[in-house]
């Protein structure tokens, strides 16, 4: 008999569970509130700015139900919206919270006066509100105040003294100053009270990148892009970091990933230029294109598949087109006149190649490889003189121009040279 009293008591209560579960589903069914609410927790923003619309038919003067649906506005970067939201939510009952998300537009218009005058009414309202008092601090950042910042940050710790944005916060004004120490004390705090704090990680890797240590620069970046890897910037640092440290291959693998992330024409450039130098040109020449599909008036790219026609000595009309359009955007860049001055060189109109290579001189005259090109130019033309002096600049500026003459097919005229013989003793 007792056993079945166990039976039956343990039945009735799953009963009672199964009731109770399926009469909270059915309110939460009828109530748009809490499916709002559900959906805001899962970023399900469109969804529930529906339902809150619902809600606020029900219920016109609920004021939570603007306040959130002006937060969901926000995530989805419709500000108009998410201003008309707060200020509803203000207009039927001032709150701390309310006030905050206003201060937040006004902030991001870099109207600060006004974001201060609103947070300002938010620590009023809640003389405790971290949040505020945070974002307060976040102002004055911004206006480099940092002395007024790190009151309003500490005034956050105080209050909530595991609060990690804050203390991030006080790592940017270190980091700002140049105090990197103090920085990554900060920042490492943060990190301790939020493990998962993808900025934080980030901008340590930022200072170790500055002291030029990359290795422990790229194990925050990489913790950075796990924790949030839509983070573009922390991918393109790390990518950044693999290729200074000697690892191309690890870069082109990274900024891969940022191409893909972003659709940005720099980065599809950039892995063009890893691909290029790993020879691997098939992949090279797809990411040029990528990257002015994406941006016909990118003029690194541009110069980019222009210079890489050039070199792989294909499409040379088209490498010249390329060249001229890069010019035509961007004329005071040295490497851009170069690459015209070359595919000048290659149609072989030397005396509009030398004239270019002198202007890209005038831009920069303290890059041996250009003087290289122009010693070239002044050899085909058959000028000597200015083809040995021009040589000798590029060596005396760089010594890697003697490997480059000895390696480069382009340059055994100058290699067989008298004038370069004579330069070598």
């Amino acid at each position: 008999m007792k056993r079945n009293k166990k039976v039956v008591v343990l039945f009735i209560a799953v009963g009672f569970i199964v009731l109770s579960s399926l009469l909270i589903y059915a309110i939460f069914k009828l109530n748009p509130y809490s499916r709002a609410g559900y959906c805001f927790r899962h970023n399900q923003y469109e969804k529930a700015i529906k339902l809150y619309k619902k809600a606020l038919k029900l219920n016109p003067e609920h004021s939570n139900s603007y306040y959130n649906m002006g937060i969901c506005y926000y995530n989805i970067e419709l500000y108009n919206e998410a201003k008309e939201c707060f200020e509803k939510s203000i207009s039927i009952k001032p709150t701390a919270l309310a006030y905050n998300g206003l201060a937040v537009i006004y902030q991001d218009k870099e109207d600060y006066d006004k974001a201060l005058s609103l947070y300002k009414k938010a620590t009023n309202l809640e003389p405790n509100f971290p949040n505020a008092l945070h974002n307060i601090g976040n102002v004055y950042v911004e206006q480099k105040e940092y002395d007024k910042a790190v009151v309003y940050y500490k005034k956050a710790i105080e209050i909530a003294p595991k609060f990690a944005l804050s203390y991030y916060g006080l790592g940017r004004i270190y980091c700002d100053k140049n105090e990197y120490n103090s920085a990554i004390h900060f920042y490492k705090i943060a990190i301790k009270y939020n493990p998962n704090f993808a900025e934080a990680y980030y901008h340590i890797g930022l200072v170790y990148e500055v002291q030029n240590k990359y290795n422990v620069a790229i194990s925050n970046y990489k913790k950075a892009v796990k924790y949030d890897p839509r983070l573009y910037d922390a991918h393109r640092r790390l990518g950044n970091v693999y290729y200074y440290n000697g690892n191309t291959a690890k870069a082109a693998e990274v900024f891969k990933k940022s191409a893909n992330l972003s659709s940005n024409s720099s980065d599809y450039n950039k892995l063009a230029f890893l691909y290029n130098e790993m020879k691997i040109f098939t992949e090279a020449e797809k990411s040029y294109k990528k990257a002015i599909n994406i941006d016909a008036n990118n003029p690194s790219a541009l110069n980019g598949l222009s210079y890489f026609y050039l070199k792989q000595n294909i499409n040379l009309n088209k490498a010249f087109s390329l060249a001229q359009k890069a010019y035509d955007l961007k004329s005071n860049d040295c490497d851009i006149v170069d690459t015209l001055a070359y595919a000048y060189y290659r149609k072989g109109n030397y005396n509009k190649a030398i004239s270019l290579y002198q202007e890209a001189l005038k831009l920069d005259n303290s890059i041996g490889e250009i003087h290289l090109h122009l010693a070239l130019a002044y050899f085909k033309y058959n000028q000597a003189n200015e083809a040995f002096e021009e040589t000798k600049k590029a060596i005396e500026l760089d010594e890697k121009m003697i490997d480059e003459i000895n390696k480069n097919k382009d340059y055994q005229e100058i290699k067989n040279s008298t004038v370069f013989k004579e330069l070598l003793k």
